[in-house]
């Protein structure tokens, strides 16, 4: 169980589609570091082809700090509708947190936008919850992390 005084990073979601980057940046003026995995995307608009930076994954988004200053931001300062995840393995009591360490190896894997990551389904792939997982070759030799579920387990 986390203390209300501990520095976590905790997953953070968003009742509003597409917010993002606006909660990631409402989070850091509120003073609190936030990150959001981006990935580059091409986009036509007014039939001109844009490379823009998207969330690579929807509805993702982190905040570091206690949990009694994220709860103060959520309920008094937050400019959107927003709510601390909660675990589905632990009938949704404990929210979900990332170590500083293992978050500090996801934002450099992630961070670096100009880097050809591939974000898998889980059908595009067979892993298993609890499985170690290695990347092989490239930027990211040798990082290492374990699977912890997979949508619709």
């Amino acid at each position: 169980m986390v203390e209300d005084n501990e520095i976590r990073w905790y997953a953070i979601g968003c009742t509003s589609p597409k917010k993002e980057l606006k909660v990631r940046d409402d989070i850091r003026n509120y003073g609190l570091e936030a990150f959001v995995p981006l990935k580059y995307e091409i986009k036509t608009i007014k039939h001109q082809k844009h490379r823009a930076l998207v969330p690579a994954i929807p509805g993702l988004m982190f905040a570091k700090g206690t949990l009694e200053e994220l709860k103060e931001y959520i309920q008094d300062h937050s400019h959107y509708p927003v709510y601390l995840r909660k675990s589905t393995f632990s009938n949704k009591e404990d929210y979900l947190t990332v170590r500083t360490k293992e978050m500090e190896e996801f934002i450099a894997v992630t961070e670096d936008n100009e880097a050809h990551i591939t974000y898998f389904r889980p059908e595009e792939i067979n892993l298993q919850a609890g499985d170690r997982i290695r990347v092989k070759g490239g930027l990211y030799d040798g990082k290492e992390g374990i699977v912890m579920r997979i949508k619709d387990d």
